[in-house]
């Protein structure tokens, strides 16, 4: 059994810590930059709206 993992590389656990604590910051920052986005453009969309009716009229 021992020749099983005789060849495998070591693993630096903190390492790996690490990059998935780094990783998990930068998904969070996409998603509080993506719902910011999102609101921009509901923003711009009711803005839009609201000089085409400003148009029309």
């Amino acid at each position: 059994m021992g020749y099983l993992f005789e060849n495998m590389e070591k693993m630096d656990i903190q390492a790996e810590r690490r990059n998935t604590q780094r990783e998990k910051k930068r998904a969070d920052e996409a998603e509080k930059e993506n719902l910011r986005l999102q609101q921009e453009i509901l923003h711009l969309q009711e803005e839009l709206a609201r000089l085409q009716k400003k148009r029309v009229t």
